[in-house]
């Protein structure tokens, strides 16, 4: 690379902590029109899947424009629960995203499938017309302390790979696989499991993928030395995107009135 490459590319990005990043993203997503906890666990599940080295960064504009256009809109009276449709003969979980974001919404209907998971042993979830729920898949290390096994597939926008994973609780160990697979109405498909119950490769077969044959593996160990690498010298992100971000924060902000003015010191 050139010295005006590196210049030019330095002008393009800006280099923040995981805990600046972390913070830009929950005022952002609380300035779209969050909750509280969603805009929390969103900024927590992004963070952890760009420190583990999964590159979501890029995946951000479409959830930021998906976020913009549904907070411009009335969906006041939309029920999470209206997505979600609950099969218990079959023991699976549907989520219709019906092409919105999944973050307002993911962490709630995660813990729901955890919560049928205890009740009901070995279960599968399937999230439909999601275009960003890859990004679902940062909330899941949270399942390996509970004692839920959970493995899938994930697809990003517009490839023709899904990435393969599973968080094994019995063993703490997450591992992760770039598989060739054509595109599907499912862009997030779980199995959550209790530890003792059920079989990772017999899950992966049922999934119809072939880690024999995987682009990538992603190991425990890698993904804790990225972790540990991009702690220390902190994580890239265009500076347009973070400017975007630092926008939707702004409405956050809350003018003080009259009245707060003056109870905030000393009046004359």
């Amino acid at each position: 690379m050139t010295g005006a490459s590196r210049s030019l590319r330095h002008k393009r990005l800006v280099k923040v902590s995981a805990n600046e990043l972390q913070a830009q993203l929950n005022k952002a997503f609380l300035g779209l029109g969050l909750s509280t906890a969603a805009a929390a666990d969103s900024s927590d599940m992004i963070c952890w899947l760009e420190l583990h080295g999964f590159d979501v960064i890029p995946l951000l504009p479409q959830s930021l424009k998906l976020l913009a256009t549904e907070h411009n809109g009335d969906q006041s009276d939309t029920s999470p629960l209206s997505y979600l449709h609950w099969q218990p003969e079959e023991k699976t979980l549907v989520c219709d995203a019906r092409g919105c974001s999944t973050l307002p919404y993911s962490n709630l209907w995660l813990e729901y499938a955890r919560s049928l998971s205890a009740q009901h042993g070995a279960i599968t979830v399937g999230v439909r017309q999601a275009p960003d729920a890859f990004l679902a898949v940062g909330y899941l290390a949270k399942f390996v302390s509970a004692g839920i096994n959970v493995c899938g597939y994930a697809q990003r926008p517009n490839e023709s790979t899904v990435m393969v994973f599973k968080f094994d609780a019995s063993d703490a160990v997450t591992e992760a696989w770039s598989v060739a697979r054509p595109p599907s109405e499912s862009t997030l498909q779980l199995v959550l499991s209790p530890v003792g119950e059920g079989s990772f490769e017999k899950v992966f077969e049922e999934f119809d993928v072939q880690i024999a044959a995987a682009i990538y593996h992603k190991t425990s160990e890698y993904l804790m030395k990225s972790h540990n690498e991009h702690l220390s010298s902190g994580i890239e992100i265009s500076r347009e995107l973070w400017e975007a971000l630092k926008h939707h924060g702004v409405a956050t902000l809350v003018e003080a009135d009259e009245q707060s003015r003056s109870g905030a010191g000393p009046s004359d």
